[in-house]
Order: C-alpha cells, then sequence, then structure tokens
C-alpha cells in the first residue's frame, strides 16, 4: 500500500485498503470466537465475558449490513453485559453465525484460528495430523518400535466426541481430561474391573485404562531411548495419557476442587523460577511454562536434561508429579461430586475413588512386592527405607480409600443438604489420605538429601532425585514459612550445583521443624535406617506447650495454634485467584481438626460464641444489625462488593486482616468469657489457653520464631516497627508483652479461683487488643487519605468494620463519624476527613480507658475529643470550640479545648454522686465525663454500662486528669455555664516513623515477589 502511494497508484493503494480491512476484520471474528469459546466453558468467568462483550460490539456494526441475522446472534449472546443474560443463544449458534458472515464477507477461513466452518479445514476442532508430542503433534497411528509390547493398552489420540470437546488442554489439543477436571469413563467398557492389589480394593468401576497407565511409566523406566520414552508418555489409553495427566487439567477445575493443586502451583510460582512479577500479575508461569501444566513442565525437563536420558528417573518423575497429583485429584473430585449431586447422575457403580486407587495401587497385585511403576511399589521402597513408623504409609492409604469409597456411595439419594455434610466429610477425608500420601514423598527426600550428602553408604550421585523431591516436598512449606521455602529452593535447585553437603543436618532439621506445614508428623515419617547420631531428631515444635512465653495448661491450643495455616493458606490461594477454594477453607476448615473424625474447626464456625449471654451480645453487635460486619471476610476472600474492584494481593492482605481482627478476636472474646465464668468450678483451661493460642498463632510459636504469623501478636510487632515505639532492639511489642503477662497473671488467678482478678484480666487483655485495632485504623486511614492509596484504603476498611460495633456501643456519633469517612464501596475507596477519624477515635479511647502509652499512632496527642457520652433525653448537647490557652500550665505550648455548656447539658453535676460507666473504678475517675443517673437506673446509661454509686462529690479532681489525656486547667470552676479549660497531655512515645509516610516494611528477609507473611502496614515488600 506504501509503495503504490509513492507511484500515485490510488486504484492500487486503494486495494490495499480493502485488503487491510478484510484482515482486521479476520481477526475480529477470531477473536470473537475465541471468546465465545472460552465464555462458553464458564458462563460465570466476568473477564472473559467482558472481554468478549468488547470485541463482540467492536464486530457487529461491521456485519449489520452483509448479514444482519447473523449480527443479531453475537448481539444477542455476546453484546450484553451487567444483569443481562449471556450467551442466550449458544456456541453451536454463535460459530454458525460467524461462518455466515465469514461467507458473505469473502473471508479466508484458513486464517482462523477457531474452526467455525466445517467447510474449511483449519481450526482446532480437530487434532493437527503431524507427528509428534500431544499438543503439538500427536501420534497418528498406533507405535511400532519396541513400545510396541504394549500395543493391546496403547491408542492413537483420538477427535473427541460431542460430549468431551469442553475437555481440550490450553494448547488445543484434546486431552480426555474427562468430568469435572477428574480422568474420564472408560469409554468402550463399564464392566467393574478386577480386584487391585490381590483383593486389597474392590472397585464398582472400570479403572483398567488407568491401570494401563501405570504399566506405562514402568515401560519408561525400562526403555532405554528418549524417543520410546516420550511415545509412552503421550500415548492414550482409554483417551487418557500420561501427558494429559497435567496438560488436560482445567483451571476452574483444579482452583476449586482440589486444594494441593493450588499449593503446588502458589509455591512453585513464587519460586526463583516462577514468574512473580511484583505487581502479581504476571501470567503465572513457572519454568517457562504454565503453571497449570507445571507437572509436564518437570517431566519435559527431566527428558531433555543435559546429562543425557535417565528412563528410571524420569518414569519417577511422571509418577510423583502428575500420577500423585492425578490421584488426589480424584479423591475430591468424588467429594466435590458428593456435594453437587453429580452422583446422582453418573452411571450407577461409577466411583472416583475407585480411578484414585488405581492410580496408586495400578497393576500390583502382591502387597509384599516393590516392583512395578505403581504408586504403592514405589511407597513401598520409601517405607523401606525408614524404621519406628507409627503406621505404614500404604496400610493407612488402603484403609481410607475403602472408607472414602463407601461415602461416595452413601452420597447417592442423600438429600441436597446432607449431601453438603457428607461431602465436606468426604473433603476431610480424602486430606487426611493425602497426608499420608505426602510421607513417602518426605522419606524420598530425606533419602537422596542423605545420599547426596554422604550421609549413607550409596555414593552414587542422587542430586537430580534431591531435585526432584525437592520440588515436591517444598510447595507445601511455601505456604506457612516462605523465608525457609525461599533458602531451600535456592540451595537444593536453584543453586543446586553449589551445594554445601555440610549443611545436611541444618536442612534435615528445617525440614522437621515444618512438618506442621506439611499436616504429617514425626512419627508418621520414621526415622531413617541411615540415621545415626550425626543426624538431628524430629521434634515437631507445636508439641510444645509454650506459647510466646506462656505455659500452657492444656492440650486444646494445640489445634487453635494452627488457624495461622489454614490464614496463610487462604491467602495464598486468593493470590492465585483461587477464591473459591479459599472460602471452602474459611468456611470448612483445613488444618484445625475437630473432635468427631473428619471434622474440622473452620474460621467462620470459630467466631460463632457460646451460649454466655456477654459473648453472645458481642456477636450480635457484629452480626445483627443493618450491616454484617463479619461479612468483610467472605467479601475480601471472594473478590465482592467493597473488594469488587480490587486486585487478588490487596484483597489477600484484606481477607488476612479480616480473619486476625473480626474472626479471631470474636473467638478470643468468647473463650476468656467462658474461661472466668469457669473459674468457680473448674475447666476453664481449655478456653483460656485457646484465647492465648488465637492471640499469637502456630507460627510465632515456641516464644517467638522467625516466621511472621498473621494475628493479633503480630499485628502488633510490625505496628511497633512501623511506628518506632517497640520496647527494645529486637522489635517486641510493648503491648504485646503486656499481653502475655495479663493472660499468665490471669491464669494463675483462675488457678486460685480469684475471679474478680481474673475478670480484671480478662478486661485489661480486651482493652489491650481494642488499641491494636485503634493504631491499626489509625495508620491505614491517615495513609490512605495521605497517599490515595487502595491498598491501605481497603485496610482501613477492613479495621473500620473490626472497631465500628465497639465504638458503637460506646459513642454512636464516633461510630457514625468513622462509618462516614472511610467508605469503601464496589466502585472504589476513600478516606475523606482523616482527622475526624483520629477525633473519633480518641473519644473511643478516653471512654474504653485505653492508656495512650499503649499507641503508636499519634491519635491521642494530636487531636481532641469531639464527642462525650450522650445523656438521655437526647436533646441535651455540648459544643466544643478550640482557643489557644492564655496561661499554660507547662513549658510546651498547648491547645486547649473550650467546652461551651447549656445549664442544662451538664453531664457531672456536683451534687450527684451516681454516673454511668462500664465499672465502678471507671465510672469514679470520669464522673467528670460520665452520663449522670441520679436515679439509679440503669436505662439512662449507654448499652453496656451500669449506673453506679462512686460515694463521693465529683469534682475536677476526678476528672480526666487521672487517664493521662487531660489536665485540667489553672482555673477550674463549678459553674456549668462558664468555660472551662483543657490542655493536652502528650502521653505516647514520639513517633520516628511518622504516619502516613511511606517507611520499610518490617518483614525479615527482603524480597521481590509475593509472600505469605506479608506485613499489613506497608504491605509493599514485593507488590
Amino acid at each position: 500500500g506504501k509503495t503504490s502511494l509513492e507511484m500515485q497508484d490510488c486504484d492500487g493503494a486503494q486495494a490495499k485498503v480493502v485488503e487491510v480491512q478484510k484482515l482486521l476484520l479476520t481477526a475480529l471474528v477470531d477473536l470473537t470466537a475465541f471468546f465465545a469459546e472460552v465464555i462458553s466453558l464458564d458462563l460465570t468467568d466476568a473477564d472473559n465475558f467482558a472481554e468478549g462483550y468488547g470485541v463482540a460490539i467492536a464486530l457487529v456494526p461491521l456485519m449489520q449490513n452483509l448479514d444482519p441475522d447473523a449480527a443479531g446472534i453475537i448481539e444477542r449472546s455476546m453484546g450484553v453485559f451487567g444483569s443481562q443474560t449471556p450467551f442466550v443463544d449458544g456456541l453451536d449458534d454463535v460459530f454458525d453465525a460467524l461462518s455466515s458472515f465469514v461467507t458473505r464477507a469473502g473471508i479466508d477461513c484458513t486464517l482462523l484460528s477457531r474452526d467455525i466452518s466445517d467447510d474449511c479445514d483449519q481450526g482446532i476442532g480437530g487434532v493437527p495430523t503431524s507427528s509428534g508430542p500431544v499438543g503439538s503433534s500427536p501420534i497418528a497411528s498406533p507405535p511400532t518400535s519396541p513400545i510396541a509390547e504394549l500395543a493391546p493398552t496403547l491408542e492413537p489420540i483420538y477427535d473427541p466426541s460431542p460430549m468431551e470437546e469442553d475437555m481440550t488442554s490450553n494448547d488445543g489439543s484434546f486431552c480426555g481430561s474427562g468430568i469435572d477436571g477428574g480422568v474420564p469413563s472408560a469409554l468402550a467398557n463399564t464392566i467393574p474391573s478386577s480386584a487391585l492389589l490381590g483383593g486389597a480394593y474392590t472397585p464398582t468401576s472400570n479403572v483398567n485404562h488407568i491401570v494401563a497407565l501405570t504399566d506405562l511409566v514402568g515401560f519408561i523406566e525400562r526403555s532405554e531411548s528418549m524417543s520410546d520414552g516420550l511415545i509412552a508418555y503421550e500415548a492414550s489409553a482409554e483417551g487418557i495419557s500420561l501427558k494429559c495427566l497435567s496438560i488436560g487439567s482445567k483451571w476452574i477445575h483444579v482452583t476449586t476442587t482440589n486444594p494441593l493443586y493450588v499449593i503446588y502451583m502458589y509455591g512453585l510460582w513464587i519460586s526463583d523460577e516462577g514468574d512473580n512479577d511484583v505487581d502479581g500479575y504476571s501470567n503465572k508461569m513457572f519454568d517457562e511454562g504454565e503453571i497449570l501444566n507445571y507437572g509436564d513442565t518437570i517431566v519435559m525437563d527431566e527428558f531433555e536434561k543435559s546429562s543425557g536420558y535417565d528412563g528410571k528417573l524420569t518414569g519417577e518423575t511422571i509418577r510423583v508429579t502428575n500420577m500423585w497429583m492425578a490421584t488426589t485429584t480424584e479423591m475430591y473430585r468424588a467429594a466435590e461430586s458428593c456435594r453437587d449431586g453429580y452422583d446422582s447422575n453418573s452411571p450407577q457403580g461409577f466411583n472416583p475413588v475407585d480411578f484414585a486407587a488405581a492410580f496408586w495401587f495400578g497393576s500390583a497385585q502382591d502387597a509384599d512386592s516393590t516392583d512395578g511403576g505403581s504408586l504403592y511399589a514405589w511407597a513401598k521402597r520409601a517405607e523401606q527405607e525408614f524404621t519406628n513408623q507409627s503406621n505404614g504409609a500404604n496400610a493407612k492409604i488402603i484403609s481410607l480409600l475403602r472408607k472414602l469409597q463407601q461415602s461416595f456411595a452413601d452420597c447417592r439419594g442423600l438429600s441436597e443438604d446432607a449431601r453438603e455434610v457428607k461431602g465436606i466429610e468426604m473433603k476431610h477425608a480424602a486430606t487426611d489420605i493425602a497426608r499420608w500420601m505426602v510421607v513417602p514423598l518426605v522419606q524420598n527426600f530425606i533419602h537422596h538429601l542423605a545420599a547426596e550428602s554422604g550421609m549413607e553408604e550409596d555414593e552414587s550421585d542422587e542430586r537430580n532425585r534431591m531435585v526432584l523431591y525437592a520440588l515436591t516436598v517444598l510447595p507445601f512449606i511455601s505456604i506457612c514459612d516462605e523465608d525457609t521455602f525461599d533458602d531451600l529452593f535456592y540451595d537444593l535447585v536453584t543453586d543446586l550445583d553449589s551445594y554445601d553437603s555440610a549443611t545436611f543436618t541444618n536442612r534435615i532439621e528445617t525440614l522437621y521443624s515444618r512438618f506442621e506445614c506439611l499436616g504429617i508428623s514425626c512419627d508418621m515419617v520414621g526415622k531413617s535406617i541411615y540415621s545415626d547420631e550425626g543426624w538431628p531428631e524430629c521434634i515437631v515444635p507445636s508439641t510444645t506447650k509454650e506459647i510466646a512465653g506462656y505455659l500452657a495448661t492444656s492440650d486444646a491450643s494445640f489445634q487453635m495454634l494452627k488457624f495461622d495455616l489454614d490464614i496463610s493458606t487462604i491467602f495464598s490461594f486468593i493470590v492465585m485467584e483461587a477464591s473459591e477454594a479459599a472460602l471452602d477453607i474459611y468456611e470448612n476448615g483445613r488444618n484445625v481438626k475437630g473432635d468427631a473424625p473428619n471434622s474440622f474447626i473452620s474460621l467462620k464456625t470459630v467466631s460463632i460464641p457460646s451460649s454466655l449471654p456477654e459473648a453472645i451480645v458481642i456477636y450480635e453487635d457484629f452480626t445483627s444489625g443493618v450491616v454484617d460486619y463479619t461479612s468483610v471476610t467472605k467479601n475480601a476472600i471472594m473478590g465482592e462488593e467493597a473488594f469488587l474492584w480490587s486486585s487478588p494481593l490487596k484483597n489477600s492482605a484484606a481477607a488476612s486482616l479480616a480473619i486476625a481482627t473480626i474472626d479471631m478476636h470474636l473467638s478470643i472474646l468468647d473463650d476468656m468469657h467462658q474461661a472466668v465464668n469457669l473459674c468457680e468450678t473448674g475447666g476453664w483451661e481449655d478456653n483460656w489457653d485457646s484465647a492465648v493460642a488465637a492471640v499469637v498463632g502456630w507460627t510465632e510459636g515456641d516464644d517467638g520464631s522467625s516466621v511472621d504469623g498473621y494475628l493479633f501478636f503480630q499485628l502488633a510487632e510490625e505496628l511497633c516497627a512501623h511506628f518506632d515505639n517497640c520496647e527494645n532492639d529486637d522489635g517486641e511489642s510493648i503491648i504485646n508483652n503486656k499481653l502475655m503477662a495479663e493472660f499468665t497473671k490471669g491464669q494463675e488467678s483462675l488457678k486460685n479461683k480469684q475471679c474478680e482478678e481474673a475478670e480484671a484480666s480478662r478486661q485489661a487483655i480486651e482493652r489491650y487488643l481494642q488499641a491494636i485495632l485503634v493504631d491499626i485504623l489509625a495508620y491505614h486511614s491517615k495513609f490512605a487519605h495521605s497517599n490515595g492509596d487502595d491498598r491501605h484504603c481497603l485496610l482501613a476498611h477492613v479495621a473500620r468494620n473490626a472497631l465500628l460495633p465497639l465504638i458503637r456501643r460506646v459513642s454512636e456519633p464516633s461510630a457514625k463519624t468513622i462509618e462516614d469517612n472511610v467508605v469503601a464501596t464496589a466502585l472504589g475507596c476513600r478516606v475523606d476527613d482523616v482527622e475526624a477519624v483520629y477525633m473519633a477515635l480518641n473519644d473511643y479511647v478516653v471512654a474504653k480507658i485505653i492508656d495512650c502509652s499503649w499507641l503508636g499512632s499519634s491519635v491521642c496527642k494530636e487531636t481532641i475529643p469531639t464527642f462525650l457520652p450522650t445523656p438521655s433525653p437526647p436533646s441535651k448537647s455540648l459544643t466544643l470550640t478550640f482557643r489557644p490557652t492564655s496561661s499554660p500550665t507547662s513549658k510546651k505550648p498547648t491547645v486547649a479545648p473550650t467546652i461551651q455548656k447549656t445549664p442544662t447539658a451538664s453531664l457531672a453535676p456536683s451534687i450527684n454522686m451516681r454516673f454511668c460507666g462500664l465499672s465502678l473504678e471507671e465510672a469514679r475517675i470520669r464522673c467528670v465525663k460520665s452520663i449522670p443517673c441520679p436515679d439509679g437506673r440503669n436505662d439512662n446509661c449507654l448499652r453496656g454500662q451500669t449506673c453506679f454509686s462512686v460515694q463521693r462529690i465529683c469534682d475536677t479532681e476526678g476528672s480526666a486528669t487521672n487517664l493521662g489525656i487531660f489536665s485540667p486547667s489553672t482555673s477550674p470552676t463549678n459553674n456549668p455555664t462558664t468555660t472551662s479549660t483543657m490542655s493536652v497531655i502528650q502521653t505516647t512515645p514520639t513517633n520516628a516513623g511518622g504516619e502516613g509516610t511511606s517507611t520499610a516494611s518490617p518483614t525479615k528477609k527482603p524480597t521481590n515477589k509475593p509472600i505469605m507473611q506479608i506485613p499489613y502496614w506497608d504491605y509493599d515488600p514485593k507488590m
């Protein structure tokens, strides 16, 4: 075209314009077809729907003149947005409409990547005809090389049936990944297979095609050439191949069904080999391959490694990546199928647990044999390298698979609610089986790490196997301790050539200390047969009863400590955009076991109070009004309502903060009330210890640790680091030390049945926790206001929800001020008048008798309270104005408020000796500010307050002077119509860091990628 223009060949140039227009039109048609295809697979995917809408609206006007009927179909199906129903005509009609338009517009269909027309040979509907690997060039005919020995079990990859067309893998090739993301049923044979492992397990489904896959692994281990190994890896058995176990996976399925798949993807994504951009918006890659296909990426790396082909190692790699994960997928698929009712519509006898069993047992029939390509034989070999196990992994897996098989069968015919309960039980049972499946992974990791470190008799090069098992074990650690994960991954994978065998003891000790992250224990793994005095002893830290210096006296705290693991898992799942899986853990639990078999305590249910009225009233303050303040956790997890516009990274931090400050806070308050209630009768230990555990968490654990937690203890540590008011150079928070000391004091009071003292400790702990909440809201609201930072604004929104019900109990106007000035909606987030927020927080601090020296923020020293508790009747009022004091009472100038009162507004007439308060002590020392109740009736007071007789005449000496916040004026007066002056006393430490300024976040180790232990305050060590 440019040449024609330069030669002034206008007709030629015009012809090129027409060609360019047609090519642009071709691209629009192809894009519309692409999004139509992906939308049809998941009508709930808002992102694809939005992009499909964009390209369809661009195409429809260009279709109108040539093919109005086709344009109408595209507009109805893809040109709607918002509340209208999408895709009303279905994929076939959309493709037919596009095909019609392509014909009329004269578009060359061979340029399209989507198969929208039967008259065109190109497209994705069929399978490429060239030979080669699955995904680009699958096998066109049965193999005839040495692999012919397995010819009866192998077939070419074939065109999918209409029912299976939506099971194409990410690269467009056919992988029979089957129903709900699992392996497909046998297409030609529905007769149940023979018993597995010599009768140890009897399937009700046909699993011959899965058993054939395990035979293929055995063949690969015996093969001598990479070409033979690749043929076996890519060959199909009943529409499924070893390769398809990885590349046939669907994001929507694995991220909603199999939590282990998400854990692996997260760990590998944040590793040195992952594409973890600092903004979080990467393509989710690992080792230059899609993270969803991580198993295939690892296997292909093994095939193509520079040291040459090793069939035995390649087979082992396939077994512990693709087959191991496929086993877990089938177990979780069974649980999910029970919950959604799929089992009621499936063929009689079909059971996904049978598929999991077939993957594990394969063709093995001798329970004592270690030969063959099955996972059972592999686990048996690992087990022989260890002694002193509580149970053999294989024995437990056999027993538990049988129970899970029966549970799926029992699910048929249950009501919807009963299926949900049964399905959740099955999911927890699947998790229990998976824990035992992890054991041989860890045993192999220890075995090959020891061999490579010269700790065993075998002097062969074990580096590749050490790497393999590092890749399959370390992702579990990434969920709860990313620093340890980073160190081990770098040492054992990234920088393998520099591995120092002298670090073996340290590495094993580290692994032992993180068994909780893997869901296993020392007795499950056992002791290596090669271990001697040079080996460290396996002692899992969680068996200690010391929690950050507090000595627990019951076992109840052990489970409560593990809620940190649930929070960190939820965090990582949100980052991986697996929100439904994250919500499932929040609502149904994962790491904190209940009393009944296969029962777990969840973060959602732990916040629901017992029968004590005191706890129920607090809970109802959060849940029973117009706003359910506890819903902020679910909204952050799912990216809904106020978090609709935000990113997964911001939402993950918001969800973590909400869990700590709302869900766990309510649990702490309930447990403390329960403990004090049991002071006289006994049995308080479980509740009091659980409250401590809910404050501290497992990751802080044994007198503190190197792992950042998520709960109040960690929040206080990070606050003091930001405000530069830590107690010492070690970063210990002043308020944490007070918290733990008060917990210990309360424990002693409960032991000695000193119930009033125990109640005093409970109240003190409440105030400490409230002080932390005040600092959280103060910091984030000021930062968000000063910098327009969305991230801090969302965290301020969470802190607002954590505090509002508590503030409303004391001061409705203060709550309203905060509510109006910290605003988050589906359209965005903002903090308006931050000074008003600070003043409202100051009112709350005064009302709750929170010592300003506990705070790092400047809530006390920069603001003057604008609200004093409103007396009854509500028509009484007071006005607060400010003027400089004429005669300062200290060397430092102060700003003093002038309180102008009408005669009827006097809150503390000197002749009255009855005042409202949360306690007698409060009513006495705050009588000047308290609501008078001269008739002795509690209904004169605010909710939660009581009318007390202070037994003295109240004057300015009984005012807030004793609180360390205000000092009396130099000219006090008893005349309520005159002006009283008070000057602010600065009691809080100087904040060197300042508020609203960007400071380095107090992480223990600098890093440039998203981590689990993400600081809430500056939040951006890598995002």
